[in-house]
């Protein structure tokens, strides 16, 4: 009797093991399919007026994309995953309408900066952008908005 029930057990948590390693892999899985999507979005282009000047700008495309997941207590998101990825953004000359502006293609790169999304995945592989970071010294994050028209903010 007792060594069934010591089959049994052993059964059971060779079971949870193998769930546990599946799941593991499909979160990673997941990760890497943000990160591959967020590494084929196109450069963001916008055309504004500052001033009563109008001027190009772009954002990208994502560099350096890199991607972690960990597994969480939470029952109902048990991985999240973070996509780092780094944006140059580019910056034209001011000009007196939208439509020169626009046709700029000598833009000079400004700055580079570190991003980082957030997402939670559910045990049916769900996917939920947390939330959007931006480096503002090495090593500390802070919150930025989503931007409806780029790429790297949208779910694939």
């Amino acid at each position: 009797m007792t060594l069934r029930l010591l089959l049994l057990v052993n059964l059971l948590v060779y079971s949870v093991g193998v769930q546990d390693d599946e799941a593991s892999r499909r979160a990673l899985h997941l990760a890497e399919r943000m990160a591959k999507s967020i590494r084929a979005c196109p450069e963001r282009v916008i055309t504004a007026q500052f001033k009563k000047q109008w001027v190009k700008e772009t954002w990208g495309p994502p560099a350096a994309v890199k991607y972690d997941v960990e597994r969480t207590t939470s029952m109902l998101y048990p991985f999240t995953a973070s996509v780092d990825f780094a944006l140059t953004v580019k910056h034209g000359k001011s000009y007196k309408t939208r439509e020169a502006a626009a046709a700029d293609d000598r833009l000079v790169p400004l700055l580079t900066g570190q991003y980082r999304n957030l997402y939670k995945f559910t045990k049916d592989d769900n996917i939920q952008l947390d939330s959007t970071l931006v480096a503002s010294s090495p090593g500390k994050w802070e919150t930025r908005p989503t931007w409806s028209d780029a790429c790297w903010d949208k779910r694939p």
